[in-house]
């Protein structure tokens, strides 16, 4: 038989294009046994799972004859044409399907992609790369909102040890961060996401320095939605303005608002706080002010947040109650905190380090100690004895910084701590890396003062 024949039957075209829309969507076809009543196929159930790869394959065949033939001369209309030529790349075996990335396959397959399956795909991403492979998949849909583009610069955050040049140079970088901006500019960003991407800017100030560039116009957006931050949000805001060193005016202009909702939320929500929380406003707080930030509106909260800090202490990791001591060491004279909080601060140090990972004890215990020192804390011997003993043995994988300020506390201040050989061994370790006693007398003003010797 000719094949333009069979081909130019209008009933026959008809007959195949439906049972390529049966063959696409199996779910619907279950449901449906007398789907294909009227076209002379019979519609018993049993018949559809057997049928459905036979009809399927039929399919891929029609439509691949569609491409080789000329469709002018057969007469086929046109958009049957294109309807069933624009299939042949969807209907493939599954195997090949398989081989597919996932936001291929969704595309693949022609399913309807949600805003929540848009944003795990973009979380689930392994590397800046895939981040932005995936994000150039969506960002000119309708559905990509502000939502994503605050998940997908929070990911890249997580993964910036996979940023290099060709991330940097990549074509939805630049989609991305004029996404963001536009956003920014119709403050259209809800609080949670502006606090997100202030974390993210922050994190990646190394990797990413042209997103400072955006504080002009995140400072706006972020008075605008402040009222309705939780502590997470506000504190990671206020986190991010110490980290990426904040223009002074944009701080000066932002740092009342934030300070007005933190002191909201603690009479409001005080429970909402986690040591988290807690611990980035106070760190914040001292880093600024020791950088000639003025921080006044702030200041002024931390008498009532070292409160909170005091009960919520259990909730503290060893980098919270480093970072908090380290703070408060740095605030002594000019802000009274809870009297509580330092021999809280220090009860669960001395009950937790024992169990702390290696990692924890190595990082934060010569930041506790420095600071206990530094607030001239004779009376917690029983903690100071007890960092002695954990960091026996790991004096030769301290930094030079590190191993400095324990030299100093210990050798300085805290003379009359009975610690065994660990002064002796402090001692050897610093004659052996040639670190003079003017860089551990130095060591006090902390590691960014004394890296700038």
């Amino acid at each position: 038989m000719d094949p333009s024949a069979w081909l130019n039957d209008p009933s026959w075209i008809q007959v195949c294009c439906m049972a390529l829309s049966l063959a696409l969507s199996g779910p619907k076809l279950q449901r449906t046994p007398r789907a294909m009543a009227g076209t002379g196929i019979p519609g018993r159930r049993h018949f559809v799972g057997r049928a459905r790869k036979m009809v399927a394959a039929a399919a891929v065949v029609l439509c691949g004859l569609f491409r080789v033939l000329d469709s002018g001369s057969l007469g086929i209309p046109s958009a049957i044409f294109g309807a069933a030529g624009s299939s042949v790349a969807f209907c493939g075996s599954a195997a090949s399907e398989r081989r597919l990335p996932k936001v291929a396959r969704h595309a693949a397959t022609r399913h309807a992609i949600s805003k929540q399956e848009m944003n795990k795909l973009i979380s689930s991403a392994e590397t800046a790369g895939a981040v932005l492979d995936t994000v150039g998949s969506f960002i000119d849909s309708r559905l990509f909102n502000e939502i994503h583009v605050a998940t997908a610069f929070t990911k890249l955050a997580k993964v910036k040890a996979t940023i290099g040049q060709p991330e940097r140079e990549h074509a939805s970088m630049g989609k991305l961060v004029a996404s963001l901006r536009s956003f920014l500019q119709s403050r259209s960003m809800k609080e949670q996401a502006v606090a997100n991407v202030w974390w993210a800017i922050a994190s990646m100030k190394h990797e990413l320095p042209d997103l400072l560039s955006l504080m002009p116009h995140l400072v706006p957006t972020t008075e605008h939605v402040a009222k309705d931050m939780v502590p997470r949000d506000v504190s990671n805001v206020i986190w991010a303005c110490a980290t990426c060193t904040l223009d002074d005016q944009l701080l000066q202009t932002l740092l009342p608002t934030l300070a007005e909702r933190v002191f909201e939320l603690l009479f409001l929500r005080p429970d909402d706080f986690n040591g988290q929380d807690i611990a980035n406003i106070i760190w914040s707080c001292a880093e600024l002010q020791a950088r000639g930030a003025t921080v006044s509106p702030l200041l002024d909260i931390l008498p009532v947040l070292s409160e909170v800090a005091e009960k919520r202490a259990d909730t503290m990791t060893a980098q919270n109650i480093a970072n908090v001591l380290w703070a408060a060491s740095l605030l002594k004279d000019d802000v009274d905190v809870a009297a509580g909080l330092i021999p809280e601060l220090a009860r669960v140090t001395f009950k937790r380090s024992p169990i702390w990972k290696a990692k924890d004890v190595e990082m934060n215990l010569p930041m506790i100690a420095v600071a206990l020192a530094r607030l001239e804390d004779r009376q917690q011997q029983p903690l100071l004895k007890a960092i002695a003993k954990r960091l026996h043995g790991t004096l030769g994988l301290q930094n030079d910084w590190r191993l400095c300020a324990l030299m100093w506390s210990f050798t300085e201040v805290f003379k009359e701590v009975e610690v065994g050989d660990f002064r002796k061994l402090l001692r050897a370790e610093v004659q052996r890396r040639g670190l003079s006693e003017e860089l551990v007398l130095r060591s006090q003003l902390g590691p960014r003062d004394w890296q700038t010797r």
